[in-house]
C-alpha cells in the first residue's frame, strides 16, 4: 500500500485538492498531509478511499498532538520522535510520548 503524500510547509489549496484528487485516482491508501490540511482532505475525500493521513510531529518531533489529527479526520498517523530524546535513552520522553500516542491511536481501529 502505498500514500502520496503533501508535506511541504507553503502547500496551497489548489496542491491539496491535486493530491486529493490523484489519491483517488491511482488507488492509493492514504492521502498524507501537514495537520493543518487534515480538516480539508477529509472534507475532499469525504470518508471515501484513500484516508487521511497526518504527521504527528514532523520534521522536528514537535506540535500537533495525535488526538488532535484525529479529531480533525485523519485515519492514520505517521509519528516523529524527538530525535534528542532518542539520543537520550535515560530521558524516557520518547518511550513516553510514543506509548500515549499508541493508546491515543488504537481509537482509529474502533472507527
Amino acid at each position: 500500500m502505498i500514500d502520496h503524500s503533501l508535506l511541504k510547509p507553503q502547500s496551497t489549496r489548489e496542491e491539496l485538492k491535486k493530491l486529493c484528487a490523484e489519491a483517488v485516482a491511482h488507488g492509493f491508501k492514504a492521502a498524507c498531509v501537514n495537520p493543518v490540511h487534515v480538516a480539508d482532505a477529509a472534507a475532499l475525500l469525504n470518508g471515501e478511499a484513500p484516508i487521511v493521513c497526518s504527521v504527528v510531529g514532523f520534521p522536528f518531533g514537535t506540535h500537533t498532538p495525535a488526538a488532535e489529527v484525529i479529531r480533525l479526520g485523519a485515519r492514520e498517523v505517521d509519528m516523529i520522535l524527538r530525535v534528542d530524546a532518542l539520543a537520550m535513552i535515560e530521558a524516557g520522553a520518547s518511550r513516553i510520548g510514543a506509548s500515549t500516542s499508541v493508546a491515543i491511536l488504537s481509537q482509529l481501529d474502533e472507527k
